[in-house]
């Protein structure tokens, strides 16, 4: 790749030249690669059995590789969301409310989706 004032040059500003270039092309090298790693996002609502949306319940995401949990704590609208997720990383979702679990959603690695919706139902006795 050519850059605009890369040109051969003769003397001693050569060598400066040349790694100026170089620096350069490697930071545009470096920024093409970074655009072609994309991160994910999942949202969804949480809903009892009667499909009730549950304003406060708490959302736990648990990456499956690292451990790592990120919670939501639900607003009135019922829905939550998780931003920024490693493309390449499984997920594991799950849902409380007053003492209550939703069953264990599964984000996969394989899942090629930009944003998932995944809803969670929280079964109240």
């Amino acid at each position: 790749m050519t850059l605009p004032g890369c040109v051969p040059i003769s003397g001693q500003h050569r060598s400066r030249r040349q790694a100026a270039c170089a620096l350069v092309g490697l930071l545009l090298w470096t920024r093409r690669i970074g655009a072609q790693i994309h991160s994910r996002s999942v949202r969804g609502k949480v809903t009892d059995q009667r499909g009730a949306l549950l304003k406060g319940a708490t959302v736990r995401l648990k990456n499956r590789k690292t451990l790592n949990i990120r919670s939501y704590i639900v607003q009135q609208d019922g829905a939550y969301q998780f931003t920024n997720l490693q493309s390449g990383a499984s997920y594991d979702l799950k849902a409380e409310f007053l003492g209550a679990t939703s069953a264990t959603a599964k984000l996969d690695q394989f899942d090629s989706r930009e944003e998932a919706l995944i809803d969670l139902k929280v079964e109240l006795k």
